[in-house]
């Protein structure tokens, strides 16, 4: 589909997609850029992107990422117990 765009409702998904490297998708004066850019790359210092292709959705971040020993709460890096 060329030139169009669509509506997906992900609301009612158990495990909808998540968005990670948000400062990509941002321009960058924005005022989230610095936020987002932090986000990103403290998960990356516990290897948390090494395999983007495996963490498109909320369960496999969960898992993921309590794998490495945090998770995200509200935007900050928690470690788990």
């Amino acid at each position: 589909m060329h030139g169009g765009c669509r509506f997906t409702d992900y609301s009612q998904r158990a495990s909808p997609p998540i968005l990670h490297r948000k400062e990509l998708l941002l321009p960058a004066n924005h005022s989230l850029v610095p936020a987002a850019v932090e986000l990103t790359e403290r998960p990356d210092r516990f290897g948390a992107f090494e395999d983007t292709t495996r963490i498109g959705t909320r369960k496999v971040w969960r898992a993921r990422s309590s794998s490495l020993g945090f998770t995200i709460e509200k935007g900050e890096l928690v470690p788990t117990p």
